[in-house]
């Protein structure tokens, strides 16, 4: 009995181990969302991506703006740029230029969505009375490519060293089944 008992122990903290470092690394699974003809009243436009996790973070952000109230130059935001993130959309600003979009919901955490974009609060410029606002646009979403577990060295530790302890029961239950001598058994 007292075997089992240290056996089903063992089973357990080994399947904790697992558990918990794998929920540790498991990344929250982020999409891709796109910009897809983005269009402002001034026929400025707004080209690339960002990820987002459905949750809090926008990552990965390449965004391209071009038009008239930069110059006509084109201005590419990062999310280095992001001031204010919210669960519809953004505001990056980049040394004077400000770019925002918002979509008419929040973001979801589902591929394959197209959300249109809000017209009174997606715009870019070098200010309030030199911006140009939405005329056309929406953000599109897809998968991003899945990133592989790491586990550190502490959680292949944690992981190593219920193994090693149980094989090694393992192994002694195994050898007293079949009467063979343990590791502390005398042969005479």
């Amino acid at each position: 009995m007292k075997c089992k008992l240290s056996l089903n122990v063992l089973i357990g903290s080994i399947a904790a181990s697992a558990i918990s470092a794998v929920a540790v690394t498991s990344p929250a699974q982020a999409l891709i969302w796109t910009f897809d003809n983005v269009r402002f009243q001034d026929n400025g436009t707004a080209t690339g991506s960002f990820d987002f996790d459905g949750i809090s973070t926008y990552s990965a952000v390449n965004v391209n703006v071009t038009g008239s109230k930069y110059g006509g130059s084109t201005v590419n935001f990062t999310e280095a740029n992001i001031t204010l993130a919210t669960l519809s959309g953004f505001t990056a600003q980049k040394g004077g230029n400000t770019f925002a979009f918002s979509a008419l919901s929040a973001l979801s955490n589902n591929a394959g969505v197209t959300l249109p974009l809000n017209l009174g609060l997606t715009s870019y410029g070098t200010g309030l009375l030199n911006s140009s606002f939405l005329a056309t646009g929406s953000v599109i979403s897809s998968p991003t490519q899945p990133v592989p577990f790491d586990l550190s060295p502490n959680q292949l530790v944690a992981l190593a060293v219920p193994l090693f302890f149980g094989m090694r029961m393992l192994k002694k239950k195994v050898a007293t089944k079949q009467g063979l001598p343990t590791s502390g058994t005398l042969i005479s």
